[in-house]
């Protein structure tokens, strides 16, 4: 079955001559009626398969009688979204626009036009043509008087190669769409794995936090137990003091001797309680707050153990810092004082796990920061953490006087993998992981104020 191809091509013709206008009319617009002369050197050249590619002549044609005229139109056309495939444009049209200048002007607005330059004069060679229109597949040059046969052959040839070329600027805009929606199909799925290796590994350090916090739990309580015994040992010590100092002075010995009175005194000022039992009490004391303070920490490890359950309950932030501010300790007292201001903020549906998870990551940061920039340690830095309600939000800031973040890398510094530690001393995941939980998975906001040479703050965002 032939193939239609061509149909309703919109061809310009400018030239400044209206017999040469009318002639273009003549042979490419009447050309259905008659084809004669193309089929016969159609089936010269091919025979009888000359029947089954048919090329069904169907042009619309428009005309312009100068160069600026003949801009216009095809900029109009663009415009409406009805371009030309093809502009036969004559090369002398005095007195405005020559044909180099017409078409340099029309492929600036139409880059796709195909163009044949119709000439009968050397106005300009081939190079200089090609100089000013640069080398192009989208120009053909044609010398007057030329046969109605070059007409219609290249207004076939161009033509299609017009509607082959839309067709393949299609098909590519398809395929680079297909292409993004590829590229983020697959960020999506990274995101969503890398989500899944960060719950596995919080699941696991839940599982060890609560592992660990059992193991102590059970000798600590014998270690308590035994405390609390000891407890009652100072007044029965106290009392048993008490009564033998009041046997001694309530005894009547017989005749003494000055050495036998001088022992008696020696023994009843070695008699006092307080003396006896002054290092013991402090111990004693000492002891039980090292065991209140591993009690802490254990209850912390257990709020903090992750059990698999990735939903979102009321929260008290305020609480949840205090649980990362006991977690990392060890990070900032060396470098750091830890200031901290808990404001009157409502509950928020979170996950706790997660959340305390960035609250460490972003105090680790800051004392990490404070470290590095004050590297002969002569002076200590200021970590300064605040909660607060506003427009909405509980926001959580975290302050510190490190050397603050260049300009430069700023917008990277929440990018997987994306470090400015020396290697072996951050993974670049701290910030990425922090910015998932609190924008991707609360739907909130995690921005950061940065000057160098002064410090940082970010401001961790969680609609109430």
């Amino acid at each position: 079955m032939p193939e239609t191809l061509g149909a309703k091509d919109r061809i310009l013709i400018v030239d400044d001559n209206e017999d040469i206008r009318r002639d273009f009319e003549k042979i490419l617009g009447g050309a259905l009626a008659d084809a004669t002369e193309l089929d016969a050197l159609d089936r010269d050249l091919f025979g009888d398969a000359a029947e089954e590619l048919r090329v069904e002549e169907n042009f619309e044609l428009h005309q312009a009688s100068q160069g600026r005229e003949g801009f216009e139109m095809v900029r109009r056309a663009v415009e409406a979204g009805r371009p030309f495939s093809i502009a036969f444009v004559d090369v002398r049209m005095p007195p405005g626009w020559d044909g180099v200048e017409t078409v340099a002007k029309m492929w600036e607005v139409d880059p796709n036009l195909q163009v044949v330059l119709c000439t009968a004069y050397s106005d300009y060679s081939f190079e200089q043509t090609t100089e000013a229109l640069g080398g192009t597949d989208r120009l053909v040059i044609l010398r007057k008087p030329f046969e109605n046969i070059e007409v219609r052959q290249l207004a076939h040839s161009l033509s299609q190669k017009w509607v082959i070329q839309r067709q393949l600027r299609l098909r590519i805009d398809e395929l680079e769409a297909a292409n993004v929606r590829i590229n983020d199909e697959m960020r999506e799925r990274r995101r969503a794995e890398a989500a899944l290796r960060d719950a596995e590994k919080l699941q696991a350090i839940g599982r060890l936090a609560a592992g660990i916090a059992h193991e102590i739990r059970n000798p600590l309580q014998i270690i308590s137990m035994n405390l609390e015994a000891l407890a009652e040992v100072p007044a029965s010590v106290t009392a048993l003091v008490a009564e033998c100092s009041r046997v001694l002075r309530e005894l009547v010995p017989g005749p003494e001797d000055a050495e036998q009175t001088e022992r008696r005194a020696a023994l009843l000022k070695a008699l006092d309680a307080q003396a006896i039992l002054g290092d013991f009490l402090e111990a004693h004391e000492e002891a039980r707050e090292g065991v209140r303070m591993i009690t802490d920490t254990i209850e912390t490890m257990n709020q903090f153990s992750y059990r698999g359950v990735v939903g979102k309950d009321a929260v008290d932030l305020n609480e949840a810092l205090r649980s990362a501010i006991k977690f990392t300790r060890a990070e900032y007292c060396e470098c750091a004082e830890l200031v901290v201001a808990y404001g009157e903020i409502p509950p928020v549906q979170c996950n706790r796990t997660e959340i305390v998870q960035v609250f460490l990551n972003l105090i680790v940061n800051a004392a990490h920061a404070i470290s590095e920039h004050n590297t002969s340690g002569s002076l200590r830095g200021v970590i300064r953490v605040r909660t607060s309600s506003e427009d909405g939000y509980v926001v959580t800031a975290f302050e510190d006087t490190g050397g603050g973040i260049p300009s430069a890398i700023l917008d990277k510094i929440f990018d997987p993998f994306f470090t400015t530690k020396e290697i072996g001393k951050g993974t670049g995941q701290g910030l990425a992981i922090s910015y998932r939980i609190i924008v991707e998975s609360h739907g909130g906001r995690i921005d950061v104020d940065s000057r160098p040479g002064v410090g940082t703050t970010f401001f961790v965002r969680l609609p109430i």
